[in-house]
């Protein structure tokens, strides 16, 4: 009976041990949990979960600014001292904003004679009666649709947009002298008329026969010797 006895007094008895060592391990590991650093991920986390909770209950929190490693201020920039109330230069007045300037429309000049008929009163034959019909003729006789001539050009035309818009009708540009424009034309009378129809152009034609030879080269000739050349330069 004592026996009996013994055994389930040891029985608690190392239960009630086996308790308390469990009591004290789980106070020891609550202690050193408290006393080790947090983690930064749960840092963060805690932190995204007050802000988030505070803005569901008061309203939405501003966002705090963070400046970044290393970030240094930008230097405010040096007063300029016109806008800051200093005086102007001698001779200079400072004004203010009295609204938009007002802009008047740009109108085409009618005075004739400038600036597209200086190029004409230089160079005659681009007017001269039966151009278009020289230019035609000129081509048949070379038995071909296209043939040489020269576009006279206004002051301030665009050369290359005269290009290429001669190169669309079947034309080409070759070579520019002052205001006159050497091309390939085309040999029909409709696309000769298109052409002389282009912005810039003030005239189209072949260069007349006797500007061909100009007397100069002419008389140059005439004061040679038989025997000797005179170096002249051939256009087809």
């Amino acid at each position: 009976m004592k026996t009996i006895r013994l055994r389930r007094f040891l029985r608690v008895l190392t239960a009630a041990l086996f308790g308390l060592l469990l009591a004290i391990l789980a106070v020891a590991w609550l202690a050193q949990r408290s006393a080790a650093p947090l983690d930064p991920d749960e840092v963060h986390v805690k932190a995204a979960i007050a802000e988030i909770t505070a803005e569901s209950t008061a309203g939405r929190a501003e966002p705090r600014p963070v400046q970044p490693p290393g970030f240094q201020p930008r230097a405010e920039p040096p007063v300029n001292p016109v806008t800051a109330g200093a005086p102007a230069p001698p001779g200079y007045s400072i004004v203010g904003f009295d609204g938009e300037m007002a802009k008047a429309p740009i109108s085409p000049r009618d005075d004739p004679a400038e600036p597209d008929g200086a190029v004409v009163a230089e160079h005659p034959w681009l007017a001269a009666p039966g151009a278009m019909d020289a230019l035609v003729r000129q081509s048949v006789a070379a038995n071909r649709d296209w043939t040489f001539g020269w576009l006279g050009m206004a002051p301030g035309a665009d050369g290359d947009f005269l290009a290429q818009r001669l190169q669309a009708l079947g034309g080409r540009a070759l070579a520019r002298s002052g205001d006159l424009l050497r091309a390939r034309l085309p040999g029909d009378a409709a696309r000769l008329e298109r052409v002389a129809g282009l912005p810039g152009v003030v005239g189209v034609a072949a260069t007349p026969l006797e500007l061909k030879m100009p007397p100069s080269l002419a008389a140059e000739a005439l004061s040679r010797p038989p025997w000797e050349r005179v170096p002249v330069l051939v256009t087809l």
